[in-house]
């Protein structure tokens, strides 16, 4: 948005070239941190999901990627700037990843939480969700679900973080920067989002500002997001009699 772009696209120097495409001259690239999940095929080190001692590990690079505006000879076969999938289909595939998970989520009252005592999800009800500037009503109400989705993944009995902080406090904190990294990071997976979000950038800012740690937490908080949204997905593949091994952190 700051650049003018009318599309998020982007693809590093080598792959714009194997598009037939060319970086146009003088122009700068962003810089991206890549998480990639490691296995026992990538890693002889890394354990199977099976043993009990399991914790998923990731490989972290960085690459410098371009703007499809940023480069030349290269015409995309559909209009980025318009969604590929309609809202019909992002509503029922955002239903079923949060369906498998088997989640206990109650609508009712005027806040959402996770009830980290009764292990419930709390959210309101779907006609209360209004929308922002930065957001449709259904994207707000998704985007609120999968936030207590991933404080739900939290669980000592599921991928254990520490959830007993107090609000205000700074492991409180941490925990809602994980929870919103890991909603932004469903949003885009599920569709719910096109375009990062500036409501993500603010709620995320607004808890960075509390720690002292600054942009670090950002990278803590980002590969632990990483692993909640991997524990989810597991989820989604499990058999209907089994529980996915519990990761404490």
């Amino acid at each position: 948005m700051e650049r003018g772009y009318d599309v998020s696209q982007r693809a590093t120097y080598k792959q714009w070239q194997s598009l037939g495409a060319q970086v146009k001259q003088g122009q700068r690239g962003n810089t991206i941190i890549i998480y990639k999940p490691l296995t026992s095929q990538d890693d002889s080190s890394v354990r199977s999901s099976d043993d009990k001692n399991y914790r998923p590990r990731v490989l972290i690079s960085s690459a410098t990627v371009f703007n499809v505006n940023q480069v030349t000879g290269w015409q995309p076969e559909v209009d980025l700037s318009k969604p590929i999938t309609d809202l019909t289909s992002k509503v029922i595939k955002a239903e079923s990843f949060v369906s498998r998970t088997k989640a206990p989520i109650y609508s009712g009252g005027s806040m959402a939480y996770y009830d980290r005592v009764k292990g419930q999800i709390k959210i309101p009800d779907r006609n209360l969700f209004t929308g922002t500037v930065a957001s449709t009503p259904t994207e707000a109400y998704y985007s609120t679900l999968l936030h207590e989705l991933v404080n739900w993944s939290g669980h000592g009995k599921r991928y254990c973080r520490d959830l007993s902080a107090r609000f205000g406090a700074a492991a409180y904190a941490k925990e809602e920067l994980v929870a919103e990294l890991g909603a932004a990071f469903l949003c885009a997976e599920l569709g719910i989002s096109v375009e990062p979000r500036a409501d993500h950038a603010s709620y995320i800012n607004s808890w960075i500002q509390v720690l002292k740690d600054g942009n670090t937490a950002t990278f803590w908080a980002a590969a632990r997001a990483s692993d909640a949204v991997a524990y989810l997905n597991r989820l989604q593949v499990r058999p209907s009699n089994s529980q996915p091994q519990a990761v404490s952190q």
